[in-house]
C-alpha cells in the first residue's frame, strides 16, 4: 500500500496508516472473494477455458496495489463523513476491523459487478503482462467511477487512462519473492463451518494445530 493522499481533504493518515498495517489481509479479502465468484462462474457455464481463474494462490502485490489504495481512500471518505456518528471506544484494532469489514462488504457486492471481478482475474493470471496491466488499468478507471461520489484528485484518473507507464517501468525485478502474497486456495476456516475470514494466513489455521505441525484443515 503507498500511504498519500488520494482526494481533497485526504488528510486523516494515522488511519491510512493503520490501513496499510491490515494490507495482506485487505489483498487476502480482494483475491479470496473474487475468487469464489469466479470459480462459481466457471462451475455454473462449465468453462474449460479459464482453469486457473478462482485458483490462482499468490500474487505479485503491485499488480492489486493501485486498486486496492483506491478503495481503502473510499472508505477513509466514507470515514471522514462518519466522524461524528462514531461511538467513542478505545480499542486499538477498532479502526482496522472496521476497515476490514467494510472491504468484505464492498466485495460481496461485487457479484453484480463481474467486469470488477472479471479484471481481477485477468490481473492475477497475467501478473506483470500486457493483458495483466491493461486489467489493472480497466479496474481502477473502474474503481474511480463507482465511488464518484470522491472527490478524487484529477492526476489520479490521468495516470491510469495513461495506463500507469511510470508504474510499470518501477517494476524492473517483476515476480520476485519480496513481491509475492500467498493466500491460501481453501479457507481453514470454512472447514469449521464459519465464515471464511480471507486472511493470509487463515484465523483458523493460526489457532489450531498449524502450531503443532498438523497439516491445516481443509
Amino acid at each position: 500500500m503507498i500511504v498519500g493522499t488520494y482526494f481533497d481533504g485526504d488528510d486523516d493518515m494515522e488511519l491510512a496508516w493503520k490501513q496499510h498495517d491490515v494490507y495482506g489481509q485487505a489483498l487476502g479479502i480482494v483475491v479470496g472473494t473474487c475468487n469464489r465468484f469466479a470459480l462459481f462462474a466457471v462451475a455454473l457455464l462449465g468453462d474449460s477455458g479459464h482453469k486457473e481463474w478462482g485458483r490462482i494462490e499468490g500474487c505479485d502485490h503491485r499488480t492489486l496495489q493501485g486498486a486496492h489504495d483506491l478503495l481503502a481512500a473510499a472508505w477513509r471518505f466514507r470515514e471522514g463523513s462518519r466522524q461524528g456518528e462514531l461511538p467513542l471506544v478505545e480499542d486499538a484494532f477498532l479502526d482496522e476491523a472496521r476497515w476490514l469489514d467494510w472491504l468484505r462488504t464492498e466485495l460481496s457486492t461485487w457479484i453484480d459487478e463481474p467486469r470488477m471481478v472479471r479484471s481481477v482475474q485477468l490481473i492475477l493470471s497475467n501478473q506483470n503482462e500486457p493483458a495483466g496491466y491493461e486489467a489493472e488499468t480497466s479496474l481502477c478507471l473502474a474503481l474511480l467511477d463507482r465511488f464518484s461520489d470522491v472527490p478524487w484528485k484529477q492526476s489520479l484518473r490521468e495516470a491510469h487512462e495513461a495506463d500507469g507507464a511510470e508504474t510499470r517501468l518501477a517494476r524492473s525485478d517483476p515476480g520476485t519473492e519480496s513481491n509475492v502474497v500467498w493466500f491460501p486456495a481453501v479457507c481453514a476456516c470454512v472447514g469449521q463451518g464459519l465464515p471464511p475470514c480471507n486472511e493470509s494466513p487463515c484465523r483458523t489455521w493460526q489457532r489450531t494445530d498449524h502450531q503443532s505441525g498438523a497439516e491445516p484443515l481443509e
